[in-house]
């Protein structure tokens, strides 16, 4: 459901994994992709493979305790708080078993 992607492993990777963590304790599946390739080649392969969110978090999100999300199929980049992201989870969850 959530592919997350660290701008750069040496400053943001702790915080992608603290939010791994916290996703799956939501019981949301997640991936964590810190290799070491290019941003846009990671966020081009997450889309490729139809995840329906991929979490892009740098300085800004790490300073800010949030999280910029893109929906698959979009470009559009959205940031809100990782709180607001999960109740935003949980409804399209809940809305898809119907």
């Amino acid at each position: 459901q959530v592919n997350i992607i660290p701008v750069n492993n040496e400053y943001h990777l702790d915080y992608c994994m603290e939010l791994k963590e916290k996703l799956l304790s939501n019981n949301i599946r997640v991936e964590l992709d810190d290799r070491d390739e290019k941003l846009s080649y990671r966020l081009r392969e997450s889309q490729l493979m139809k995840i329906p969110y991929t979490l892009v978090l740098g300085d800004k999100e790490v300073d800010e305790n949030t999280i910029t999300y893109r929906k698959f199929g979009t470009t559009q980049q959205v940031n809100m708080p990782i709180s607001e992201f999960l109740e935003k989870i949980y409804l399209e969850i809940k809305n898809l078993g119907k």
